[in-house]
């Protein structure tokens, strides 16, 4: 528990400290599109989900994550749409994330993966997930309307 209180605390310094910079890059009259990557940048890290965020300080060097179907499957059954959104329009999205994000999320049976000739192939068939969620929940918001 102390180590999540030590993460947590060290990420909010980090993106505070980066608020702040942001700030001083206003304040300089630095072009627009810096200042809106700045604020991207700062977004992109306060939407990261928590176990997400304690792999990157655990272990700050990407090429040293692994990030293999098994553990992956655990960590994209708590992705939002949104996130799984943001994740497909990446183009470095592996294979292995997006067959991570099949199985985890949208329970797509292991064996289909081999199905998918192609990282686009399997790409779109997440991006159909989502919408059919998205669909889902609509239906079920407007039957609890009418109920």
């Amino acid at each position: 528990m102390n180590g999540k209180i030590n993460q947590d605390r060290a990420i909010n310094v980090v993106i505070n400290s980066l608020k702040m910079q942001r700030r001083i890059l206003i304040d300089s009259a630095v072009s627009r599109d810096v200042i809106d990557a700045f604020s991207g940048v700062i977004r992109h890290l306060e939407d990261l989900s928590d176990q997400y965020i304690g792999t990157i300080v655990e272990n700050p060097s990407p090429k040293k994550v692994k990030f293999d179907r098994e553990t992956g499957t655990d960590f994209a059954s708590k992705l939002s749409l949104d996130q799984i959104e943001k994740i497909l329009d990446n183009e470095s999205t592996t294979r292995v994330e997006l067959e991570a994000i099949a199985i985890g999320r949208f329970h797509v049976p292991k064996g289909s993966m081999r199905s998918f000739k192609n990282v686009e192939q399997l790409r779109e068939k997440v991006r159909v997930s989502v919408q059919n969620a998205r669909t889902h929940e609509s239906i079920a918001v407007l039957a609890n309307k009418s109920s």
